[in-house]
């Protein structure tokens, strides 16, 4: 199954994105869309700048496209010069704590990398002078594990603003390079403290909430210290400022159960909820300032189940007397809110197949018939239940293959193995005297030659 919700753009857009979020723009490296398994040298990147050696057409770093091995998703960047540096800079409030991080990746195919590979945070003043600049992570590609070919690794480090830093970078630099190029992905950076909450700020919720969870920054002596936190949470009132005293205080884990705290949530209601942590750091505490996050009690999309996948064959007794098309009957269930009216309840083939009919919607479910004329077996479509309401739509999705035989049909879905349906001659999924029969029939015939017997 592939469950999906659509949510209406007028309810996401009405909140604004955390600042705890990626500082950082194309960190990804998915701008602009290159062409599978290609590369597209681009001097600068969007978003992106380089500085030191780059020879006429920026091919020190470029994008990637879906390359096996060498994106963590869609796409990623390359690096290939030494002392080719990119980077890109960001505003930062001074003071505060950053956490630097990026996956970097040396190839095992042929084109391994040496050198080493940094992460470096810098900081600027107004006037775009420098006030620090320090390597926050590395990877060295002579002392790392072996193992490390071909794998994916995360670094990260976290640095603080200095004191009048307007503006961060984060570098990615190549030194001490001779051959081959790394390969990296979802550069990040992002204000230290609390971070990744659930619900994720700027969402809607229902009523059913009963916790308020998030991940806590971790210690810099992880060994000898436990990072407390203090949770603030209010009702919107027009000012997003959190003012009121913390509902917890000295909290070491990351869950707040709300009911806990005789929270009770209201509907068409706005909250906004903030973790500030310390971190005891052996004696010197470092304080880090939670961003505020926000979401809404608000209508949902209806929630959409549908069953399992489905694994079909041709001749398979489904009433339809064609032996060259499969007919089958699907069904699925949905729950909503009920804050707006359910405006449409369809079963969808994008790719393939024919809805014959569909039921009239019983509360909650319902069924329908489709037919898969003349397959190319196997063949593979999907079958989606979308039910929509004035929130959004909710939707949830099978796959049917169909395949030549039943037995083949029983071998994908993991009923049998091959080994052990060899008694299975004509592959009806029915070891029987139908194939003793044709066992009999074939009985000391001589099918080759090549057995050393005359056909």
């Amino acid at each position: 199954m592939k469950r999906q919700i659509l949510l209406s753009v007028l309810l996401v857009l009405m909140f604004s994105v955390s600042s705890q979020a990626n500082k950082l723009a194309n960190g990804g490296f998915e701008d602009p869309a290159t062409p599978l398994g290609s590369w597209n040298g681009l001097t600068p990147i969007p978003n992106w700048k380089f500085e030191g050696y780059i020879p006429t057409g920026g091919w020190q770093a470029g994008l990637i496209g879906n390359d096996v091995g060498r994106v963590r998703d869609i796409q990623g960047a390359r690096i290939w010069g030494n002392d080719t540096v990119l980077y890109q800079e960001f505003d930062v409030d001074a003071g505060a704590g950053y956490v630097f991080s990026v996956y970097c990746h040396n190839n095992a195919d042929g084109d391994t990398v040496d050198g080493i590979f940094h992460l470096v945070a810098s900081f600027y003043d107004a006037a775009n002078a420098e006030l620090s600049s320090q390597i926050v992570a590395s990877f060295d590609t002579a002392v790392e594990p072996t193992q490390a070919l071909g794998e994916w690794v995360q670094i990260s480090g976290s640095v603080t603003a200095p004191i009048g830093a307007v503006t961060g970078r984060v570098g990615l630099d190549l030194d001490d390079r001779t051959i081959g190029g790394m390969d990296f992905d979802d550069v990040s950076v992002r204000k230290a403290g609390a971070y990744n909450p659930i619900p994720s700020d700027g969402a809607n919720v229902g009523l059913d909430l009963i916790a308020l969870s998030w991940s806590n920054p971790a210690a810099k002596d992880p060994n000898n210290n436990t990072v407390t936190c203090d949770v603030y949470f209010e009702e919107d009132d027009g000012d997003p400022n959190i003012l009121s005293p913390a509902i917890v205080t000295g909290l070491e884990d990351n869950t707040l159960l709300l009911a806990d705290y005789g929270i009770v949530l209201q509907d068409d209601t706005v909250y906004h909820w903030r973790v500030d942590c310390t971190d005891p750091n052996n004696g010197g505490p470092l304080f880090y300032e939670g961003e505020t996050w926000t979401f809404q009690v608000a209508d949902l999309p209806p929630v959409v189940t549908v069953g399992d996948d489905e694994y079909l064959w041709l001749n398979m007794d489904d009433g339809d007397g064609d032996p060259g098309k499969v007919t089958l009957t699907v069904s699925g269930t949905y729950t909503d809110d009920g804050k707006s009216p359910i405006t449409r309840v369809e079963w969808i083939a994008p790719d393939g197949g024919t809805i014959v009919s569909q039921s009239e919607p019983i509360p909650g479910t319902i069924e329908a018939v489709v037919e898969i004329a003349a397959p190319t077996v196997p063949d593979s479509l999907t079958l989606t239940l979308e039910v929509e309401d004035s929130a959004g739509i909710g939707a949830d999705s099978l796959e049917v293959t169909v395949y030549n035989d039943c037995l083949a049909a029983a071998v994908a879905d993991g009923d049998i193995t091959e080994a052990e349906s060899l008694g299975d001659i004509n592959r009806d999924c029915n070891v029987n005297l139908d194939d003793f029969a044709i066992l009999a029939e074939k009985w000391l015939q001589c099918l080759s030659a090549k057995g050393g017997c005359t056909p």
